[in-house]
């Protein structure tokens, strides 16, 4: 029988990064000043007109300052090949030729180029790198109608103490005679060298004359830029006691490191108590003070130089926490950075759910339902919202062109970016009236940044009786990644580092701050990952794992125990079920069991379909009749076919038929939907337009669709129950075939 990946018991958990953040924030306060009364708080960003400026001035601050690093070039020469035609080169019977290249890094700005003064030679220590002249020989087809062959297949390598914008690539001719030597500079290009697109991967680059700018030759490249590592990421302790503890991190951001310098001292003092290196990930340190706090330095090191130091607080264990005073095993206290402390703006981890100052309590799972704190059944109305606020006038432009976008009025987002921290304020303040307008009960989001606070969101969002699914996994630091278990608990990625460790320092962040809100409805342990790889289906294990490992530290620290729900995209009768019976059993124990489970559907694509018998949700129904859990449609709302709209206008659209069925037909089943998606992105399935979406429209429109939607959220109820109909042991085991 296969099992899951193991768990890692870590014994606390810091985030590495909120000190990065935190100087961002005070970067953003520095230009508080310059912002309207109600913009002065560095938390409260807006974004209308400073906050693009900001961020871009601080994204070109960072940039500058990586590059003026010390770097390492690592140039790899294979195949050149010269167009013989044009190179304009006349031999004498008695001359013989040969070919080499060199590259000299320059930050001057092209189209001006610095000729080089001489003609260079291999040297060490140069501030170019130069290739061994090589002969060429005949070669009667390929790119060119006439064609030479020089194989330099050389390898190179060049410390800089900057890493310029580009180097040039100059291509000479060394001819030679019985009457001496003279070297010939037959052409030149320009190659980037802060593009990461282009490192590690071989490249044909052409070479062009100097005068006409015609082709002379193409050369293969391969480039590798060596940085010093970046900040080490995700410290944590394990193994924490009265006198140490273990130190635990992951591979740097950028260029890995081969060696870590490790050093803790007392708060205050520049005397360190101890210094070792090593290249391992951990290391223990010990011989310290009961209850004492700390603070450790870690940075990594390549051959390009000393990264990017690491610097955190750890306490040593109280003396006073003795056995007599806790049934069973002593638990390791969990460390919390103070600077997470702060980020948050809330005291260490708390045994009790902080009530969220609005009008919703907790609702909790029964049998296969979902209910309120006064007992009567709930049922999650909801909407997906990850605005972007992107310019997709190449995408709109290619349906029609008269459909022109905007300027969008809030910063644009990353795709991964997080619409709901503290700084969107202004922006999310203006859409949860509109979630709320519209019927909804229930908000869907898709990216959490946990070291960015979400309580100006969590509280609003309460005070209009709004409930949160919040997700654990992100998709650019702490993503599950669809590769077989138990790889993808375990494995080791390039550039990324150990993903289950990654993965539960940012999900357990998660939870920390949103466990203390009422109104966080389920955390969704994963989506779709069946769809982000070939070997997706062989995740789910892992899936379980994530699960396990939450629904124990949710115990650990004593916070609310918050539903987990995975979201699985429909795909049929058979594998539907199968992974939503897999998911919901307890495989190794009950803690590996999802409480929930949710299908992305979006097969039903015509409102004619005559009855629920014919309509493509009978066969959910039939396929889940059993179904002890709650079952969720976390996403849905087909926008083809019939509901098929178009750009600049946006009429008609959907008209939501099926949200009747779900509350009707299917209400002993269904406990909740939630509509794609509330802001209008490249994928036109947005019922709002955001402002500036399209180009004169200035202000928030609501499309036909929103209204459609709107109009069957307030005219169906799901039905009545007071007692869930389907409800058997939360601990059921899974059948092994």
């Amino acid at each position: 029988m296969a099992v899951l990946p193991p768990t890692e018991a870590e014994g606390g958990w810091i985030t590495p990064r909120a000190e990065r953040w935190l100087e961002y924030r005070r970067h953003l306060a520095a230009g508080a000043s310059s912002r309207k009364t109600s913009q002065a708080s560095p938390s409260e960003v807006g974004g209308q007109s400073q906050l693009p400026a900001v961020r871009a001035a601080h994204t070109r601050a960072e940039a500058s300052q990586r590059y003026r690093r010390p770097h390492v070039l690592h140039v790899e020469l294979d195949e050149l090949i010269l167009n013989a035609a044009d190179l304009g080169l006349e031999l004498a019977w008695y001359e013989t030729a040969k070919y080499f290249v060199s590259l000299h890094p320059s930050s001057v700005r092209l189209p001006t180029v610095q000729w080089p003064s001489e003609a260079p030679r291999p040297k060490p220590h140069a501030n170019y790198m130069a290739s061994l002249a090589q002969p060429a020989r005949a070669s009667m087809s390929g790119v060119y109608d006439k064609q030479e062959v020089v194989q330099i297949q050389e390898k190179l390598e060049m410390h800089v103490d900057a890493l310029d914008s580009h180097f040039v690539m100059f291509l000479w001719c060394q001819r030679s005679s019985l009457l001496g030597d003279s070297t010939v500079l037959l052409g030149y290009r320009p190659i980037p060298l802060r593009v990461e697109t282009l490192y590690c991967r071989w490249a044909a680059w052409d070479i062009s004359d100097l005068e006409a700018a015609q082709e002379l030759a193409q050369l293969r490249i391969r480039l590798t830029v060596v940085a010093p590592p970046g900040q080490i990421r995700l410290a944590h302790l394990s193994d924490v006691h009265e006198t140490g503890f273990t130190l635990n991190w992951s591979e740097p951001l950028g260029s890995p490191a081969t060696a870590y310098a490790v050093s803790i001292h007392a708060p205050g003092t520049a005397v360190a108590l101890s210094r070792q290196t090593t290249s391992s990930h951990e290391v223990p340190l010990g011989g310290l003070s009961p209850g004492k706090t700390y603070v450790v330095d870690i940075t990594g090191m390549n051959q390009a130089g000393w990264g990017e130091g690491l610097k955190l607080e750890a306490s040593t264990r109280p003396a006073c926490l003795a056995l007599g005073h806790h049934s069973g095993t002593v638990q390791p206290i969990a460390m919390r950075s103070a600077l997470v402390a702060l980020l948050f703006g809330m005291t260490s981890a708390s045994n009790h759910s902080l009530r969220s100052g609005g009008a919703t309590s907790p609702i909790a799972i029964r049998g296969n339902m979902l209910f309120s704190a006064n007992g009567e059944r709930f049922f999650a109305k909801g909407i997906a919202y990850n605005p972007r606020n992107g310019n997709y006038g190449q995408v709109l432009g290619s349906h029609k062109p008269e459909c022109k976008a905007g300027t969008p009025k809030f910063p644009p987002l990353p795709y991964y970016g997080d619409p709901t921290a503290d700084e969107m304020a202004d922006q999310f303040s203006e859409y949860l009236p509109l979630i709320k307008k519209l019927g909804a009960n229930t908000i869907r989001l898709y990216n959490i940044d946990p070291e960015k606070s979400h309580r100006k969101f969590m509280e609003q969002a309460a005070s209009l009786g709004i409930y949160v699914l919040v997700p654990l996994t992100r998709g650019d630091w702490g993503f599950l990644p669809a590769l077989p278990s138990p790889q993808c608990y375990y494995e080791d990625l390039p550039d990324y580092g150990h993903v289950g460790l990654n993965l539960l320092t940012s999900a357990k962040l998660i939870v920390d701050q949103f466990s203390q809100y009422e109104n966080t409805l389920m955390f969704v342990v994963g989506n779709e990952i069946e769809l982000l790889d070939k070997e997706g289906m062989a995740a789910y294990p892992c899936v379980k794992a994530l699960t396990r490992d939450i629904h124990r530290y949710q115990k650990e620290q004593g916070y609310r125990s918050v539903p987990l729900i995975y979201s699985d995209k429909d795909q049929g009768n058979k594998d539907r079920l199968h992974i939503a019976n897999y998911l919901t059993c307890a495989l190794e124990s009950p803690d590996d069991a999802v409480d929930a489970f949710g299908l992305n559907a979006y097969s039903w694509c015509d409102p004619t379909y005559g009855s629920f018998q014919y309509s493509p949700y009978k066969s959910i129904a039939d396929d889940f009749a059993t179904f002890s859990k709650p079952f969720l449609f976390t996403e849905f709302g087909c926008n083809i076919g019939s509901f098929q709209w178009s750009c600049p206008a946006y009429k008609g659209g959907r008209t939501w038929p099926q949200v009747g069925v779900m509350m009707d037909k299917m209400s002993d089943l269904v406990s909740g939907a939630v509509a794609f998606e509330f802001s209008m992105e490249n994928n036109e399935f947005g019922l709002v337009l955001t402002p500036g979406f399209l180009q004169g429209q200035d202000t928030v429109k609501l499309t036909d669709s929103y209204y459609a939607l709107q109009k069957e959220f307030e005219s169906h109820t799901a039905k009545s129950f007071a007692q869930p109909t389907r409800s058997v042991p939360w601990h059921v085991h899974c059948i092994v075939v």
